[in-house]
């Protein structure tokens, strides 16, 4: 072997070198902000957004109120049994067609106990189901009436009745 194939050699052993580790850092990364895969492998969660199924949801705040209120006619209100806790989230379509966006299969837990959506809650925060173009994203409200006191640590979002979603902490 020449001195200049020995210097091309390890020029190329560098190069798979940087590529390796450059690999493995990009891997690191993936792996770091993965959190949880359902067991189908089709609803993941990081650091920012929560995937499931067709969407992909960004929460944004979580609210507590004992009344809710229509903007536009505040005359018109709920009362809550105990208290009302109010996600506000993004939903975006990831899919590669029109799909319906539904709270209303979305549950609250609080570590013992889940909570289904407030059926009678939802017309005065926003809309139930809404069609959302692939892409497209929306701006939502999931709203639960849970006991005074509790405490909620996540919220499973779902873009089907059965689905087993992806649980986001609040």
């Amino acid at each position: 072997m020449t001195t200049a194939d020995a210097a091309s050699a390890a020029g190329r052993r560098g190069v798979l070198a940087l590529v390796a580790v450059a690999a493995l850092v990009l891997l690191g990364c993936v792996a770091g902000v993965v959190v949880a895969v359902t067991g189908d492998g089709t609803a993941v969660a990081n650091q920012n957004v929560a995937q499931a199924g067709s969407f992909a949801y960004v929460v944004h705040r979580v609210e507590t109120t004992d009344v809710i209120a229509d903007p536009e006619y505040p005359e018109h209100n709920i009362t809550a049994a105990g208290q009302f806790v109010v996600v506000k989230l993004t939903a975006t379509n990831v899919s590669g067609g029109r799909q319906t966006f539904r709270t209303a299969f979305d549950t609250l837990s609080d570590g013992s106990t889940e909570y289904q959506v407030d059926d009678a809650a939802w017309r005065y925060v926003g809309e139930a189901a809404k069609d959302v173009d692939p892409g497209k994203s929306i701006e939502a409200a999931v709203v639960f009436d849970v006991p005074k006191g509790v405490d909620p640590d996540a919220i499973v979002l779902r873009d089907a009745r059965f689905a087993e979603g992806v649980a986001v902490a609040l």
